[in-house]
Order: structure tokens, then sequence, then C-alpha cells
């Protein structure tokens, strides 16, 4: 858990808490050899978050003007942010309307997941819950996602047949490369980061191509930070999404998540038909002091052949006129 105050002032938090290693080697792998096998290679440039027009603090920070919907104090709620605004772009690419899960939603969902403290985030335990917990967006639809995969962020060719496949990845990443850089809007540029490993805050990746496909995108330009032919990534923090150099990019990650979208909605399943409660049907009730004749009918009993059937009949018959 951090608090930062960016270079422009503006102060942030961060709550990711990394996968433990012996949770990460038994997780499930993204094979990128694979995926190229059964859907085709990733193309040079894949630009899938080029329609979404905003994205949101979801709570870990000073709320944007876009949504406004939290104001309470800002939390270290990045695990569950990063997929919070990857809805975004993850319903886009399925051809679906743009899901907005609005801030307050978001830091709802982190509480109920972390018992009401403010503790932070394992990506991969908000990845699983997030299969069978639903955020509701603005709308009032709940949205899951289907799984998720670790992916090998140092190989290239893992890397851009996931965010070819699968739309976005959720990084876990080292905050300090980012508290100099990320400014208030969209286009700030990322290079030259060495290898780094207190990761502590977790971030989407959506699209990769060279720096001047990314900036064309963004609609900034690089200003002579990274070459135009740069191998290139984005990512998303704060509100804002930039541009990061390939080795940059590797050397301030420390685990990276396909998201597998759920293209359909989660059903809100309505209840069928009430069955009604079986009837309680009350025990037998005592029936008091038994006449004396049934009592001297069946003080005769001997067994099946002793039984003075004549004697038995007239006392049951004084029992039924009482």
């Amino acid at each position: 858990m951090r608090t930062l105050t960016l270079h422009t002032g503006r102060v942030v938090h961060t709550g990711m808490r990394p996968t433990p290693r012996n949770q990460l080697a038994r997780a499930r792998a993204f094979d990128h050899r694979l995926h190229s096998t059964r859907f085709g290679a990733a193309p040079a440039s894949c630009l899938n978050s080029a329609r979404v027009t905003d994205f949101d603090m979801m709570g870990n920070g000073p709320a944007t003007p876009q949504d406004e919907s939290y104001q309470g104090n800002p939390l270290g709620d990045c695990a569950v942010a990063c997929p919070a605004n990857a809805f975004k772009v993850l319903s886009l690419c399925a051809g679906q309307a743009e899901i907005e899960i609005l801030a307050k939603e978001c830091v709802a969902w982190y509480l109920a997941y972390t018992g009401g403290n403010d503790g932070g985030g394992i990506p991969d335990d908000v990845l699983t819950r997030l299969q069978s917990v639903p955020m509701i967006d603005a709308s009032g639809q709940p949205h899951t996602i289907a799984g998720h995969a670790a992916v090998d962020w140092h190989d290239v060719d893992a890397v851009h047949q996931a965010l070819w496949g699968y739309h976005a990845l959720d990084l876990g990443v080292d905050s300090s490369a980012l508290e100099n850089v990320v400014g208030n809007s969209n286009g700030w540029v990322l290079s030259g980061v060495p290898p780094i490993a207190n990761y502590d805050h977790s971030v989407p990746t959506f699209d990769y191509g060279t720096a001047g496909e990314l900036a064309d995108m963004l609609k900034v330009n690089l200003n002579g930070k990274l070459g135009k032919d740069d191998p290139a990534v984005s990512l998303e923090t704060w509100g804002t999404i930039g541009i990061v150099e390939w080795q940059s990019w590797v050397n301030l990650t420390g685990e990276a998540w396909a998201i597998e979208y759920q293209s359909q909605p989660t059903p809100i399943v309505p209840p069928g038909p009430v069955t009604p409660p079986a009837p309680i049907v009350p025990p037998p009730q005592p029936c008091g002091i038994l006449p004396a004749a049934l009592v001297e009918a069946l003080a005769s009993f001997g067994g099946v052949n002793g039984v003075d059937q004549n004697r038995l009949t007239k006392a049951l018959n004084q029992m039924r006129r009482r």
C-alpha cells in the first residue's frame, strides 16, 4: 500500500499485493503457440482501446469529472480497478456497447472482497473471484469474466498473441516507474526503465504496435521521447493511458494475466414458480384416559387367537358415541 504524489500534484494510491510465487506456479498458463496454431498469428499491431473515450480512477484517487459516483477516501483498490476499467475495452472488442463500471461499484466490490479492510488485492485472487461474483454496470447489468491465464510477459510473441486474442492483460507492476511520468491526461510516454521489483500496483495493458501507431491512436506527439518505429505497448493507470517502450514495460512488470471475457452479461436468473412448503402434520395427540370398556377389552388380548372380538367391538362402539 502506497500513497503517491504525482509530478502534477495529484495524490493517488496503490494497493496490489503480488500473487505468491507458489500460486503463480500452479496457475493456468497461456500457451501462445497453441493459440496461434488454432486462431492464427497475431498481427504486427493491435489497438484494442482505440474506441474508449476515457478511463476512470475507480476510487484510488480524486474522482474524475466523468465519474464522481465515489467521494470517499481514496483506497488501494487497483487490483479491482484494473479489470473494472478493462471491461470497457473487452465489451467493445466483443462488438457490444461499452460497459461502464462506476467507481462506487468498484469500491463496493473491493471492500466485499477484502472483508471491509483497505488491505489491497492479489490479481490472481481478484480474477478468480470475478468469475463467479459479478460487477454491476451503470445500467444494473452484472458482468463476470470466463477465466484468466498467466502470460510470460518477457516473450513478445506471447504478449502480442494474448492481446490480440483476449484484448487485455492485467499486470502487477512497480509504481515507482510511473509516479514521475503519469500526468493528468492521456498520452504520457515512459522509457528507460531499468529492471525493478517492488510490485505494488495493478494496471491493464490493451494495445501494442509501434510508438508512432500508439501516439496516433491517442492523438499525441512523441516529442522525441521515443522513435516512431520503436516497439511499444499501452498502459492505463490512475484514469489515464500512456505509451511504454517495450523493454521498459518488461522491466517494470512482475506478473501478467490474460483476461478471458464473458461475451454475454451474467444472466440474472428470475425466480421460478414458488413451491409451497409441505403441510406440517401435527404429531398424534394423546387421547387421554382410555374408556374402561376398552381397557377391559384390551386386557383380554393374549395374542391374535386370544382376542375377544365381540367385547373389543362393543368397546370401540362405546368410544364412538362419546
